[in-house]
């Protein structure tokens, strides 16, 4: 029988894996900085996911920008 501490691994390393296919670059890189920010700060899990994803539009759209202005030869 698995221990939580296993459980939690094998979660953890599925997530990782999951943004991988998913193609998320900020919420791999950030997701554990930010929830422990989310613990400090006693956020729900909506407003984790909430900020999580936003960064994740967020980091997308500059990425949409830089890749615009390299085409355009600015």
């Amino acid at each position: 029988m698995r221990t939580r501490h296993d459980r939690t691994q094998v979660a953890a390393s599925a997530l990782l894996e999951q943004m991988r296919v998913l193609n998320l670059p900020f919420m791999l890189k950030n997701h554990q900085s930010l929830a422990a920010t989310a613990a400090d700060k006693h956020w729900s899990h909506l407003d984790y996911l909430t900020e999580l994803t936003g960064a994740e539009a967020a980091a997308r759209a500059d990425r949409r920008v830089q890749r615009f202005v390299k085409q355009a030869h600015f």
